[in-house]
């Protein structure tokens, strides 16, 4: 997902999004809605532990049926069916999967299909603004959540947190720049998700800085979302502290993504084993 908004694309996915709670909270009670999610919710997989016990430099994926902001549709998205060839390809770590609608172009559902098919962490996609969605991340499976850190206003954070951590699940937050952190607790955070133009050691400074700013507060992972085009940009990454890749929407713009995946997850293969 693009980690920054503009203002009016900001506002729409608000107002959408409230819309959607205020709808769920008319119709259930939060404590039952709560009470039901830890009943339905399915086993915890965690994002934290895969990534760290990986064999490899982890390249994780977005699946998702429509680009964002451009509002592009991807042709035939079968969840399943893209999990199960991009595993055959090589991925064995952990998934991204979107669950909203509007748009992402995805679905609730698709995340309870993932982990019905694969023993991978499922991470949530979706814009999380109210505590109810939650819930909701907690009873259709998910593992972790991504929070986009320009979108949620300050004085909501703290709740939303609040009550994702409540349920179990793992939270990142997913941010252009450091600077859009600020107000950000970052302790009880699973890990980071920055997004880089360019891989490049003057896209990486800032936040290699930052982490080295915040010192025990900096969350256990970084995950970087860009599109390396050599061996050399990946090797880059895995330098740093940075806990894996998340190929971003580059990935599903090129002739041939099957192809793509499998290039980038050979050069992690072959670089690991230095």
């Amino acid at each position: 997902m693009v980690p920054m908004f503009i203002d009016r694309q900001r506002r729409k996915i608000l107002k959408r999004k409230q819309k959607e709670a205020r709808s769920i909270r008319r119709q259930f009670d939060r404590r039952l809605i709560q009470a039901a999610a830890f009943s339905v919710g399915g086993d915890f997989r965690s994002l934290e532990v895969a990534l760290q016990q990986s064999a490899t430099f982890p390249v994780l994926v977005e699946i998702k049926g429509q680009l964002f902001p451009e509002n592009v549709a991807l042709e035939n998205v079968q969840p399943f069916r893209l999990v199960r060839d991009l595993m055959a390809l090589g991925m064995e770590t952990a998934v991204l999967v979107a669950t909203d609608r509007d748009f992402l172009g995805g679905d609730p559902s698709w995340i309870n299909l993932v982990k019905l098919h694969s023993e991978l962490p499922v991470v949530q996609l979706d814009f999380i603004v109210d505590p109810v969605q939650a819930y909701q991340s907690k009873a259709i499976g998910a593992d972790a959540v991504v929070l986009q850190a320009d979108l949620l206003p300050e004085d909501q954070r703290k709740e939303v947190l609040e009550s994702l951590l409540t349920m179990g699940l793992e939270v990142l937050v997913q941010a252009a720049s450091p600077a859009q952190l600020s107000g950000w607790p970052l302790e009880p955070l699973t890990g980071l998700v920055v997004g880089l133009e360019e891989v490049s050691p003057a896209a990486l400074d800032p936040w290699l800085h930052y982490a080295e700013q915040q010192s025990s507060q900096f969350p256990p992972v970084m995950l970087v979302r860009a599109f390396p085009r050599s061996a050399e940009q990946l090797q880059l990454l895995m330098r740093e502290p940075v806990s894996g890749l998340i190929l971003d929407d580059r990935l599903w713009k090129s002739e041939d993504f099957r192809e793509v995946y499998r290039e980038v997850v050979t050069w992690a293969r072959r670089l690991s084993q230095r």
